[in-house]
């Protein structure tokens, strides 16, 4: 059976990584950002006894505190990334225009 603190101890890794995470998006580094989201998920995939534990006290406040960091975490990396993407969409719309223009040209004789 998993304890407790092992669980915090996957939390906080959860919490390390997602600020690995945010630092990532911030550096624009989206390779860094990928393979951390992926060790990321593992933990959260090992989390699977968390609702067999009985959160009380000073366990359940370490949980609810690290829980929301990570979550506040995530909404900044977010934002960051849904910048990149919409960044990248005008891109392939500006690429995909050009291939058009230059078609229709190439098509004039």
């Amino acid at each position: 059976m998993v304890t407790t603190a092992e669980l915090l101890g996957r939390y906080t890794t959860m919490l390390s990584l997602s600020a690995q995470m945010l630092g990532a998006a911030k550096q624009g580094d989206w390779d860094r950002l990928v393979e951390l989201e992926q060790q990321r998920s593992q933990i959260e995939a090992s989390l699977t006894n968390d609702d067999k534990i009985s959160w009380q006290g000073v366990y359940a406040a370490q949980k609810a505190d690290l829980i929301h960091t990570i979550l506040a975490t995530d909404a900044q990396t977010r934002s960051l990334t849904q910048i990149w993407m919409n960044e990248m969409q005008g891109t392939l719309q500006s690429i995909g225009t050009e291939r058009k223009v230059r078609k229709a040209y190439e098509a004039v004789p």
